[in-house]
């Protein structure tokens, strides 16, 4: 009997069996996972603590925290340590806009406790921390966007702080070539602080006499003075203090009689600077009145002065206005 070919037999089937798989198949089944992230839920309620634990995270994920904060956050949460911590290990941060947006975050922090009546001193000792690693960045994007915060808190502060602004402001002035106008500006507020609040402190330590209207005599023996139960000799501080200021003065003494030299060496019928330059010489001369220097002798270059910049365009409106506010403002020292 011949037999089959077994390629070409019928398979039979039987009831209840599969039809076998062929050998060139395809499985056409998949699976899928989903991802949970678990900061995502956390994201909407706290989003500072979400913030410091992704410190070092990419630029979006910091920028939409910091958002959210500045948002919502701020408006919701009392300003405590922790958050001005956080808030200010960002001033470091490699990227500008991370940067920008934390100073946003940090002056909402101060305007909102001081808005409240609250004093932002308890939270000073951390922000100055950072900021004083930023004035002595090797980077000039974090120099400068800390030179802006610390600006901004100079303003802020009352008398008791100025200790603190100087000791933090103080190695920005170790190398006097480094030492650029937005320095001087910055210089120039501290010791304005300084000066007003020494006034302010004069003013209070003198008894004031009322008269009343209704007998038209002041009764002088009603201003008597209470001796305190208690002294404690604190003049070790106020000489540490002095100290301090006498630092910052003396540094500032010679950066201001080196401009002044300068200034006054240059011979020419018209004297042109860009606006840097402008910059330093309007606060070199405020600190000059402040300290009480002699800049007498240069008021007739000071005249001659014309701000310029060549290596900006001559039609931009802006440049235009900048320059002639800052030529408006070098006129005004005269005055």
């Amino acid at each position: 009997m011949k037999k089959k070919n077994k390629d070409f037999q019928k398979t039979k089937l039987k009831i209840g069996k599969k039809i076998p798989k062929r050998s060139n198949d395809t499985n056409t089944q998949f699976k899928s996972k989903k991802i949970v992230l678990k900061d995502q839920s956390t994201l909407e309620n706290n989003q500072m603590a979400v913030l410091s634990r992704n410190l070092f995270s990419n630029k979006q994920f910091k920028l939409l925290c910091l958002s959210k904060i500045y948002s919502n956050y701020l408006d919701k949460n009392a300003v405590d340590g922790e958050s001005i911590n956080i808030l200010s290990r960002l001033l470091l941060d490699n990227e500008e806009q991370v940067r920008q947006s934390t100073i946003r975050c940090i002056k909402k922090s101060m305007n909102r406790l001081i808005k409240e009546d609250q004093s932002i001193n308890p939270f000073l000792t951390i922000l100055l921390t950072y900021i004083k690693c930023g004035l002595t960045h090797i980077d000039n994007g974090v120099v400068s966007d800390s030179s802006d915060i610390f600006a901004f808190i100079i303003d802020k502060c009352d008398m008791t702080s100025h200790q603190q602004l100087i000791l933090t402001f103080l190695p920005r002035l170790s190398v006097d070539s480094q030492v650029t106008a937005r320095d001087f500006e910055i210089a120039e507020k501290i010791l304005r602080a300084v000066a007003n609040g020494n006034t302010k402190a004069d003013k209070k330590n003198h008894l004031s006499i009322k008269w009343t209207s209704e007998d038209n005599f002041c009764d002088v023996s009603k201003l008597t003075i209470k001796e305190p139960n208690t002294k404690l000799n604190l003049s070790f501080q106020l000489h540490a203090e002095e100290d301090v200021r006498g630092n910052l003065i003396s540094c500032m003494n010679k950066l201001i009689e080196k401009e002044i030299d300068d200034l006054a060496k240059r011979k020419s019928n018209q004297l042109t600077m860009n606006r840097d330059e402008a910059k330093k010489l309007i606060a070199s001369v405020k600190i000059a009145d402040i300290l009480k220097l002699k800049r007498d002798h240069i008021d007739d270059k000071i005249r001659k002065i014309v701000v310029t910049d060549e290596s900006i365009d001559n039609k931009s409106k802006r440049m235009k206005t900048e320059n002639n506010q800052l030529q408006n403002a070098i006129i005004n020292l005269l005055k």
